[in-house]
């Protein structure tokens, strides 16, 4: 009897050991495997997998990961609450803090993102040259003064500083047209308006109509005709009216569709924001 429980004991440390054994390789392989689908862009799956690994071994590298692939499949507000988690205690605070930005950042609430980044309790110390540089970048999408050009351009890397110098240059020359002047402009002179907001078709057009429709109430009142003089003044009138309302609203179109052009740049360069942020890998 002896021997035989001396043999049970046995026998159930080689069988934990034996568990522990597989369930570690068993770890290590499907660990492998999310990353493979994640650097396939397999999110979805990726993400999958880091939750259900988290199940076996939690630790702050899956949590960091399962929002990162959140984040890649622009589930914006879950990544955020996957990397609040990791505010506080956590050995990956830094990285979690500057993927937080990241998220304030490509929202594209520039405003919103600069408000976060007041708040200097969740600056990641390990990343703040690159979270100044996002801070920069955010300014381009806004329409209030910006920074010194010398201190924002030599923020960013130096393989990055022409392309950010001609973006930084172009925001800062671009030139508005004023809606009341436009119509101002048109009062005076029917189309002179469109030429200010630079739609010269619409302001041949305007100028032709309004001036035939002039013309034709002068010469028939020169005539006599006074009806048809008052007729062809009102018409006139109606062309001249709208030529004033249209240079108003084509001076609107105008800044709204240089805006929209140069977000939509701006965009693009954001695309390849790891040229200036951390590319973080998981481990």
């Amino acid at each position: 009897m002896k021997y035989f429980l001396k043999f049970l004991f046995v026998f159930a440390i080689l069988s934990e050991f034996s568990f522990s054994q597989t369930n570690l390789f068993d770890y290590e392989n499907r660990l492998k495997f999310a990353k493979n689908l994640f650097q396939e862009e397999d999110y979805i799956r990726s993400f999958d997998e880091f939750i259900e690994l988290s199940k076996i071994s939690s630790n702050d590298s899956l949590k960091l990961w399962a929002a990162i692939s959140l984040r890649k499949m622009e589930r914006f507000t879950e990544s955020e609450i996957y990397l609040e988690t990791l505010f506080g205690f956590s050995n990956l605070e830094d990285e979690a803090k500057t993927e937080f930005f990241q998220l304030k950042f490509l929202i594209e609430k520039a405003d919103e993102f600069q408000k976060n980044y007041e708040n200097k309790e969740i600056h990641p110390e390990k990343y703040r040259l690159e979270l100044l540089r996002l801070k920069y970048f955010s300014h381009l999408f806004l329409d209030g003064k910006l920074p010194d050009s010398t201190s924002f351009i030599n923020s960013f890397q130096q393989e990055n500083q022409p392309e950010i110098a001609k973006l930084y240059n172009e925001r800062k020359s671009r030139i508005e047209k004023n809606s009341q002047r436009a119509a101002i402009y048109s009062a005076l002179a029917p189309g002179l308006g469109k030429i200010y907001t630079e739609n010269y078709s619409d302001a041949i057009t305007s100028f032709i109509f309004t001036s035939i429709f002039y013309g034709l109430s002068t010469y028939n009142l020169s005539n006599d005709s006074v009806w048809k003089g008052i007729i062809f003044a009102g018409i006139g009138a109606y062309f001249h009216a709208s030529s004033i309302y249209g240079s108003a609203v084509a001076a609107q179109h105008f800044n709204a569709q240089q805006k929209f052009e140069y977000e939509l740049r701006l965009k693009k360069y954001a695309e390849t924001y790891n040229s200036f942020l951390p590319n973080f890998e998981p481990k």
